[in-house]
Order: C-alpha cells, then sequence, then structure tokens
C-alpha cells in the first residue's frame, strides 16, 4: 500500500500503451504484458519539474510492483523492448516524440506492433485523445510506403519467425509454426497498416477485426472462413494448453496424459482427432496467409 501511495504521488501522470494480448483486450494466462510508456508534452501531463531520471525510475519502479514474486508466484511479465530503439532507448517517452519516430524512423515491423496499440484509461483522461494521435500518425505514415514493400516485408518478418522459433520435430507449434497463431495475427496486422481507418477502433479483437475486414471487402469469404474458424480452434487450443501445461505454445504430443486432458477440454474425443482437426486448420489458415501475401 505504501509503495502505491509513493506511485501516486509522482510529479507527472504517465500515459500506458499495450499491445499484443494487453492491446487487443485477450490477455490469457501467463501472457506478457507488452507496454510502451509515455506522457504528454502538449497538456497538462507533462513532467515539468521531473527529471528524465525521476521519470525513468517511476517506470522501474513500475514495472517492479506489476511483475513482483508473491506466495503465490509473480504477477506479470512486463515487456517494454517494443518501445522506440528497444533497449537502447528511455523505458518512457513523450508523447510527441513518440508520434514523430513513428512517423520518421519506426521500421515496417515496428508499425506492425504498434497498429496493436491502446491507451489505457489510468485515471487521468485523455486515453482515447491519446490513442488517435498514435493511431494518425501511424495512419500517415504507411500512408506513405509503398503497399508492395509493406506486404513483403510483412511476410517476410512472419517467416523469419516461423525459421528462429517453430518447435522442431514431432511437437507441432500452434503459435510460431505453419498456419499458427501468428499466420492470422500478420494477416490482420498487415490489412490495418494499409488502412488503419478502414475499420472501428472499437473492433479491437482479431475475431472483430476479421469480421470487419471481411465487411470492408479486404477479405474474401474464403479467407475469412479459414482464418476466423481457426483463429478460434487455435486460440480456445492455446488456452486449454496453458491450463493443462503451462506457458508453451508447444504442444506436447510425447505426454500423453497432458494431451488427454486437452483434448478433454477442447471435446474432441480424443487425442488423435484433436491434431486432426488442428492439422485441417493450419493448413487452411496457411493456405489464406499465402494468398493473402502472394497475390
Amino acid at each position: 500500500e505504501n509503495n502505491l501511495q509513493r506511485f501516486s504521488d509522482i510529479p507527472f501522470h504517465p500515459i500506458i500503451l499495450a499491445l499484443g494480448k494487453l492491446g487487443s483486450g485477450t490477455l490469457d494466462y501467463g501472457s506478457d504484458l507488452d507496454l510502451v510508456m509515455s506522457y504528454d508534452d502538449a497538456g497538462n501531463l507533462t513532467p515539468h519539474s521531473a527529471e528524465p531520471e525521476v521519470c525513468s525510475r517511476v517506470v522501474e519502479h513500475f514495472v517492479d510492483l506489476l511483475s513482483s514474486m508473491t506466495r503465490d508466484g509473480n504477477l506479470y511479465r512486463v515487456d517494454l523492448r517494443l518501445r522506440p530503439h528497444g533497449k537502447n532507448g528511455p523505458n518512457i517517452i513523450s508523447l510527441g516524440a513518440l508520434i514523430e519516430y513513428i512517423e520518421s524512423e519506426a521500421s515496417i515491423w515496428e508499425l506492425l506492433a504498434y497498429v496493436q496499440m491502446r491507451a489505457l484509461n489510468i485515471g487521468t483522461g485523455g486515453a482515447d485523445h491519446h490513442e488517435a494521435s498514435i493511431r494518425d500518425a501511424i495512419h500517415r505514415r504507411a500512408s506513405r510506403e509503398d503497399r508492395a514493400t509493406i506486404k513483403h516485408e510483412a511476410r517476410a518478418m512472419r517467416l523469419r519467425l516461423e525459421r528462429t522459433h517453430a518447435a522442431r520435430g514431432r511437437n507441432v507449434d500452434i503459435k510460431f509454426g505453419a498456419g499458427g497463431l501468428l499466420d492470422v495475427y500478420f494477416v490482420v496486422r498487415y490489412l490495418l497498416l494499409l488502412d488503419l481507418r478502414a475499420i472501428a477502433p472499437e473492433a479491437m479483437t482479431t475475431s472483430a477485426r476479421l469480421d470487419a475486414f471481411a465487411a470492408a471487402g479486404m477479405l474474401s469469404a474464403e479467407d475469412h472462413a479459414a482464418l476466423h474458424e481457426g483463429h478460434g480452434f487455435l486460440s480456445t487450443l492455446d488456452h486449454s494448453l496453458r491450463l493443462a501445461f503451462g506457458r508453451s505454445s508447444r504442444l506436447p504430443r510425447a505426454n500423453h496424459p497432458v494431451m488427454e486432458r486437452i483434448a478433454a477440454r477442447m471435446e474432441t474425443g480424443s487425442e488423435a482427432e484433436l491434431v486432426e482437426q488442428l492439422t485441417v486448420h493450419r493448413i487452411n489458415i496457411r493456405g489464406a496467409f499465402e494468398r493473402i501475401f502472394t497475390n
């Protein structure tokens, strides 16, 4: 309680920007908190009297509070690596500097992460305004990029993650492997980057965005069905895997008791049926991914 009181007494109010699962409102067991810390340098949130070192220490304290250990384990894993300049950049940056970075320096892979950015309302107000400013900056920057370059970079980054992170052998990786969740996520973020204003900001989840893309004519009925149904299956499987096995995206094929529990939670009847359904969805997802990124 004393730590929280000290945090509330700081000489400025940070803006907490969420990415990843927190940004989409789909946080699950063991999910990281992907954050970018900022403050409003154009209004009354400016840390007039706070030196950069003070701001940095406040963020460090905030992260410590979120990731602290309790008798039941740690709270959250906090990741600030998506901030401008990554680990070489300050752990908090003004909103103006963040917008300037997005418009002039951010790489396409960073833009693909930032389209998921959402300003959290922590009682200081202005979250919608801050979020809109960031969305406008991303839109302006993406509008200046060649669409073929965005498509090439998005596909290359997805396949690079598959090569470097996907499981080898019998254990299927439902996130990094071919036809996994990242195929769906990269499609969604690529389409968002092409036209961030095509769908309403309220459509935050992957399924809601896929529906909105289909309604806007940006996804064919075939690709929408493959991605929407496949994402629903993989998301449920990911949740079941987290509950039965822990924080892993690799299906433990050699661990039959765990596989049986997962199959029961998925109501597939058996491990063999689970694997068969998973294979079909992965093939369909990868097919949609390739059609979108190669046509």
